[in-house]
């Protein structure tokens, strides 16, 4: 029988154990739109050095008001789960929080002039969820972070922004009248909470456990800040 004459005479068998496959790796979205997979367990740092000059992110613990959610280099990939791969300058540096300045300078290419949605349609990119302190906070959708750093039309650079910058990328992340509107329904709640959210429960991760598998003298020393890391403790 030719190579492939199994999955001719039993199609949703091979169906199914691709299925299997794919769910036993993570999904790597890099900064630019290739997406790659990734064997589960493997080692945060060692995606670090595949990639130079980037931080691993899980795509769903993006936060307005809170710091990126950058793993550790000990940290390890889950199966199943969706990671974005980027460059250490386009987020936030240390414990400095999420703002849509700073949601706005992930997207792939600078704006030439006006720029044009990163969000890929009217659907809100923020939505409410509650945190286990009890606290309401605003996160942003895994969907909109792709495409952001997957689009091609790109928003404005965090470079350009200066004062007033906050309400210059937050055009650009709104766009659109109805994002426009889930915008402000959701930053301004702070001052009146007009809008009944869905609320939704997440778990804070742990105290992180384990040791440094790669040097901190192998990262760059933006990443090493972001990280927390001492470049000269080296290796031990």
């Amino acid at each position: 029988m030719a190579n492939g004459g199994g999955c001719l005479l039993a199609p949703y068998f091979c169906a199914a154990l691709l299925s299997r496959r794919g769910q036993r790796a993570a999904r790597l979205v890099l900064w630019g739109g290739e997406s790659r997979a990734a064997r589960h367990g493997k080692l945060v740092g060692q995606v670090m050095l595949d990639f130079a000059g980037t931080v691993v992110c899980r795509a769903d613990g993006f936060y307005l008001g809170r710091p990126a959610p950058v793993l550790a280099i000990e940290d390890r990939l889950l199966a199943g789960a969706t990671y974005l791969v980027l460059p250490v300058e386009r987020l936030p540096q240390g414990y400095d929080a999420l703002t849509a300045a700073s949601l706005a300078a992930l997207s792939y290419e600078r704006a030439a002039g006006g720029g044009s949605s990163i969000a890929g349609g009217p659907k809100s990119p923020f939505e409410y969820v509650k945190g286990d302190d009890g606290r309401t906070v605003i996160k942003v959708t895994p969907e909109f972070l792709i495409g952001a750093v997957t689009s091609k039309t790109g928003a404005a650079d965090r470079e350009g922004g200066g004062d007033g910058g906050e309400e210059a990328c937050a055009g650009v992340l709104c766009s659109t009248p109805e994002l426009r509107k889930h915008y402000e329904q959701l930053v301004g709640a702070t001052r009146g909470r007009a809008w009944s959210p869905r609320l939704d429960t997440i778990k804070e991760r742990k105290g992180r456990r384990g040791f440094a598998a790669v040097s901190p003298g192998r990262l760059s020393p933006v990443a090493v800040r972001l990280l927390g890391l001492d470049a000269n403790k080296g290796e031990r």
